[in-house]
């Protein structure tokens, strides 16, 4: 995806600005959404909602909202991102797994297009305020579900999320629990599956589940409209792959579809696949000493990234020069022990002042970052016109201070 005009835009900005700063380009932004689009092209009722807690950087919320991505919120702060964004608040499906009054009203009060619920206790509470406000709640039931894997960090996952979803012998009681109230009407059934490796056979097995409870469902009077697989889908890296996975997808609802006479809509949550090689994490290399090189770039700015491989980053020269190859460690400049990039392997020699872009940073990493001994670093957006634009300001010592107390004196009387 990375092209030589693209390590240009880079250069330019770090001439002209101070790094650290994540930059986000356009183009690659505009080429994945188009791409996953017309991967799914071969399903007639397939909606596409971005996960805002991914990436909410202004720029990239517009970009997505143009291109014609609906938005996928899990929270009050995702809500009100979504609406500055200009996302059409009625198309707007909330997630997550704790929900409070308060953004349960706002919600309602947005009139948005379905709340995926956890529990028998969630429902309750929904169909309590709406009745408040005198509203109709559509909802959808998350089933707690993870397939089969031998991979080691799948099983991990499938253990973690059990805090998720209902299990597979309540969701169909708790369907009909909530279908026997006034003011929720029962429109969906979601699985979102954590799990980093999957393949179109996993997404395979979530469809069947999935088409065999809105069956079951449909038998008892209760209409699934939509059945909603989740994110999780491969990254852009490889367009194959992602190519691979949703035909997959498609021919197993092709299947259970005309096996059953059953076409709900498709429901799709990608973040990750969308965003994430589309930002770049730029920093400098400040000093080289015993194959050790201090950089300005900090874990607090990479969230779930680390460690970085080596494929995973490349380094811009001041000239193209030939340098040899040794084993050398990358700390960030934080005094956190765990502030190690990159871990004695062999590297190209650094030297101080080289340019560090870590390549696939728009998942997880701005969003999660944090302001442990230094505040957050800007953001830039690179349009389709080749335009270098500032979204979002390098944070200061005052933001970082402006929140708190300082005034003892007042405070005490």
């Amino acid at each position: 995806m990375m092209t030589q005009l693209h390590f240009r835009r880079i250069k330019e900005i770090a001439e002209n600005n101070n790094t650290p700063f994540f930059v986000i380009f356009e183009d690659i932004l505009q080429d994945n959404y188009i791409f996953l689009e017309k991967c799914f092209s071969g399903l007639p009722k397939v909606k596409i909602y971005y996960s805002i807690k991914t990436n909410y950087e202004s720029y990239l919320l517009r970009t997505l909202k143009n291109l014609g991505a609906e938005a996928a919120v899990c929270g009050e702060l995702d809500l009100v991102l979504a609406g500055k964004a200009g996302f059409v608040k009625e198309n707007i499906i909330f997630d997550g797994c704790f929900k409070s009054e308060e953004e349960i009203a706002i919600a309602l009060n947005w009139d948005i297009h379905l709340f995926n619920v956890e529990s028998e206790q969630e429902i309750d509470m929904i169909d309590r305020i709406a009745r408040k406000l005198n509203k109709k709640a559509k909802i959808g039931l998350r089933l707690d579900y993870t397939t089969f894997s031998l991979n080691p960090i799948n099983i991990l996952m499938k253990y973690l999320q059990k805090r998720f979803g209902l299990s597979q012998s309540r969701i169909f009681n708790a369907a009909c629990y909530a279908n026997s109230k006034i003011n929720i009407e029962v429109c969906g059934l979601m699985i979102h599956n954590n799990n980093p490796y999957k393949s179109g056979r996993d997404y395979s097995k979530v469809l069947k589940k999935l088409f065999i409870l809105g069956i079951k469902l449909r038998n008892t009077g209760i209409s699934i409209k939509e059945i909603n697989i989740g994110g999780g889908f491969p990254r852009f890296d490889s367009k194959n792959r992602m190519k691979r996975t949703v035909e997959k997808i498609i021919n197993e609802y092709k299947k259970y579809s005309r096996l059953n006479g059953y076409y709900p809509a498709l429901v799709i949550e990608p973040g990750t696949a969308l965003v994430d090689n589309a930002v770049k994490l730029v920093g400098k290399i400040l000093r080289v000493e015993d194959r050790r090189a201090l950089c300005d770039i900090s874990i607090n700015d990479l969230g779930y990234k680390l460690p970085l491989k080596k494929d995973s980053f490349s380094i811009l020269k001041p000239k193209n020069e030939y340098r040899r190859y040794s084993k050398i460690s990358i700390y960030g400049p934080t005094i956190n022990p765990y502030d190690r990039l990159y871990f004695r392997k062999y590297l190209s020699n650094l030297e101080t002042g080289d340019i560090l872009v870590i390549l696939n940073t728009g998942a997880y990493t701005i969003s999660c970052s944090s302001q442990f001994m230094r505040p957050r670093p800007a953001v830039f957006f690179v349009n389709l016109k080749g335009e270098n634009i500032l979204v979002r300001s390098k944070e200061t010592y005052e933001d970082v201070l402006r929140t708190q107390v300082w005034d003892y004196d007042e405070q005490r009387s």
